[in-house]
């Protein structure tokens, strides 16, 4: 479902329902949606909760990471890592926010029907997790993926083998169609999950 209307305080005041017994919230997104600020705004908000935050590039999933050999295999060594670790946290109220993991595992060329991957999913299932999506509409994608503060060689050089590797010509369809991807696989994981309007950096 979408939350129409969506801003920080309304993230803020939504903060409160998360279940107790809920023990990570995952959020996933393309560029510009909002990630940062959601996990900064859960990190700020959880009343009477002590929360751990784990940031895409502390996940291996920041876009330096895409193409070094053996990726998909390290990501899911490090993703049972991170949930051995959010297990074995003596304090029964703590709450673990991983911005990009399982999701974004797949979309990025991980194996869906690999056994590593079906336990992380089992695992996520056990701690009760929610998934977090922003959703950038259409006509919002070019503008908000731009991140014109990475305008460098090396970001230009991904971009263009991404579109290349997608056939893509432009940030609107290669983010449009990781976007649809993403929201397909959102429905068929077996996790809660709620989508919300992009926030606001």
């Amino acid at each position: 479902m979408v939350a129409a209307g969506w801003d920080c305080a309304d993230t803020l005041r939504m903060l409160p329902a998360i279940p107790h017994d809920c023990r990570v919230i995952v959020i996933e997104g393309i560029p510009g949606a909002g990630k940062t600020t959601l996990a900064r705004q859960l990190e700020q908000g959880v009343e009477g909760r002590p929360v751990a935050s784990f940031g895409e590039s502390a996940l291996l999933h920041g876009w330096k990471h895409a193409y070094l050999p053996g990726i998909h295999g390290l990501r899911v060594q490090l993703h049972q890592s991170v949930l051995d670790r959010i297990e074995a946290e003596p304090h029964d109220g703590a709450l673990f926010v991983l911005t990009r993991f399982h999701l974004s595992h797949v979309l990025l060329g991980g194996d869906s029907t690999a056994v590593g991957y079906r336990h992380i999913l089992e695992r996520l299932a056990g701690l009760h997790a929610h998934v977090l999506v922003p959703v950038v509409p259409d006509d919002e994608i070019e503008a908000r993926a731009s991140h014109p503060d990475r305008d460098d060689w090396q970001w230009r050089a991904h971009l263009q083998r991404r579109m290349a590797d997608t056939g893509c010509n432009d940030l609107r369809g290669l983010y449009g169609r990781y976007q649809a991807e993403l929201l397909g696989l959102l429905e068929a994981q077996p996790l809660s999950y709620t989508t919300l309007p992009p926030l606001s950096p």
